[in-house]
């Protein structure tokens, strides 16, 4: 390879994982062929497991030395996706890459939803000018999910939606010679009257042929496509994202955990009146604690404004600085205004009097209110 540090991505699913690396004269990722075994026989399906803490810490390990063995350039960007997670196993696998020498803000660990998000979004655009849906028929059974781009609004906004058919169609029944049959409801039933330009068909559940007659029908109108590597190659394509010469559109992704609004403050600064955004749709809630400092001169309240990037709906929220007493509000103290979510319904402001140094010492007095989102 030409390049000087690789852009990876590894796919860590419930038996085996995939790695790629973003080749920059194929404009795109590419398998390297060895896969890691996953699954011990002990394993059970749940991320607090001690049993997953090992066989993440062992995959990563096989992993990295693959990757080693495989090319002589550094690692620049890595990003793995992971089928079953947690903000707990996420963090538990980005600290055992970091262990490899690559720093922190270039390790990315993310959802099969987002790989997904990232593997469509990085084709072209006629794919993906209407909804996009796929079937992943792996261990978990048969999941349906549909991602919806809304070009009206910029950036993009991204939204996916999930239905889970395992229940109907468990993998534990991948030997059921009427599989097809049911394939073909679940499918009636999951895109009836939506409008796709493509559908994506993966999971070890899908070997074979016995899809083929059911696939050729969902062609109608759209195009399917039929593999193993979507999630490898989506991970791939956020390491390429998030790099210098990343090109994928500017796009909010709102998920069941990423907040879908903008929280600003009304401030005035370079000479003029602005507001200055705290927070960002399209962030999980848990990851958000943010905070920004402000000087008052005179004022007596903070304006908050909170918009909702898919409405467009603004509502404005006002913090009161009476607790602070006069003598304080006439640029002799600083104030530091913090963001917090205790859930995606529930917002936490909080304002500190930070004082001036010696000048002004601080009063220890702190604000706090709760912002319920409700329609936001």
């Amino acid at each position: 390879m030409e390049s000087q540090e690789l852009l990876i991505g590894i796919d860590i699913g419930n038996d085996t994982a995939q790695i790629a690396y973003y080749d920059d004269t194929q404009f795109e990722p590419v398998l390297i062929g060895t896969n890691v075994q996953v699954r011990s026989d002990d394993l059970e399906n749940h991320p607090q497991n001690d049993v997953w803490a090992q066989n993440d810490e062992r995959v990563i390990k096989e992993c990295m030395d693959i990757i080693k063995n495989e090319f002589s350039e550094t690692v620049g960007i890595i990003t793995l996706c992971i089928e079953n997670y947690t903000r707990e196993r996420a963090k538990y696998i980005h600290d055992c890459v970091a262990g490899y020498g690559i720093s922190d803000e270039n390790i990315y660990v993310q959802s099969y939803k987002q790989s997904y998000l990232h593997y469509v979004l990085s084709q072209n655009m006629e794919l993906w000018v209407n909804d996009v849906g796929l079937f992943d028929y792996g261990t978990h059974g048969l999941i349906y999910r549909q991602l919806a781009v809304d070009r009206r609004k910029n950036p993009y906004i991204v939204g996916i939606m999930e239905r889970d058919y395992s229940n109907i169609m468990p993998y534990e029944d991948a030997e059921d010679t009427n599989r097809g049959y049911v394939l073909e409801n679940i499918a009636d039933n999951a895109i009836h009257k939506q409008i796709l330009s493509a559908i994506y068909v993966t999971g070890k559940g899908f070997d074979g042929e016995w899809a083929d007659e059911t696939l050729k029908k969902l062609c109608r109108g759209r195009r399917v496509f039929k593999g193993q590597n979507l999630y490898v190659n989506g991970a791939c394509y956020t390491s390429k994202k998030h790099s210098k010469t990343g090109k994928l559109p500017e796009f909010i992704f709102i998920d069941d955990d990423m907040i879908p609004i903008h929280v600003s403050v009304n401030v005035y600064a370079n000479a003029s009146r602005q507001e200055v955004l705290i927070a960002g749709a399209g962030t999980p809630w848990y990851d958000i604690d943010n905070s920004i400092y402000v000087i008052p001169d005179g004022e007596n309240e903070i304006q908050i404004t909170m918009t909702n990037v898919i409405t467009r709906a603004k509502s404005k929220h006002f913090i009161p600085l009476d607790f602070l007493g006069p003598e304080r509000l006439d640029m002799k103290t600083r104030l530091r205004l913090r963001v917090r979510f205790q859930d995606m319904g529930r917002c936490i402001l909080t304002v500190t009097d930070e004082g001036f140094g010696d000048i002004y010492k601080s009063s220890r007095r702190i604000y706090e209110r709760m912002i319920e989102l409700g329609g936001q």
